[in-house]
């Protein structure tokens, strides 16, 4: 553990073999190990992330959540921020009012399923497919992320 108390950490993905060639992934079969590897290397927090397929994450299953949250108690390294890189797959902008919807749904979820395991943040990814290219599309994403805010309010999470 460091001396320091703000959280030095580490992306998930960072401390396994590379998926696919990429270096940023949820690392479905070693994200426990991370947490031991960046205790042994001194790091004190995780940037978990969160993409499809969603639904094989830990963060999104009960029981996931609780294996999360002895992880973190067994290796003394916390998850701070959520990645959501989920919505750069699944944007607020040129997509149907349904998809949008089902985004905003999928987020509403996240932000309990985050404060449950410690987070303090999650981090909305506005670029690639996901950025807002007008004034318009930035509405849209604003409009969209307003609906939350009673959630986000209520989990003391920052969005």
């Amino acid at each position: 553990m460091t001396s320091t108390n703000r959280p030095i950490a580490m992306m998930q993905g960072r401390l396994s073999r590379p998926a696919d060639e990429r270096i940023q992934f949820f690392p479905k079969d070693t994200w426990e190990q991370e947490f031991i590897l960046a205790s042994q290397l001194g790091l004190n927090a995780i940037e978990w992330i969160f993409e499809e397929p969603y639904q094989e994450n830990p963060l999104w299953q009960d029981t996931g959540r609780a294996r999360i949250k002895q992880t973190i108690a067994d290796t003394g390294v916390k998850v701070y921020n959520i990645c959501g890189g989920y919505f750069l797959q699944h944007p607020f902008v040129r997509v149907t009012d349904g998809e949008r919807e089902q985004s905003i749904k999928i987020l509403k979820k996240l932000i309990g399923f985050s404060r449950d395991i410690g987070a303090s943040s999650i981090m909305i990814p506005i670029l690639e497919k996901a950025e807002s290219r007008s004034d318009e599309e930035m509405q849209i994403v604003a409009g969209a992320l307003k609906t939350l805010w009673p959630a986000v309010e209520q989990s003391g999470l920052n969005l």
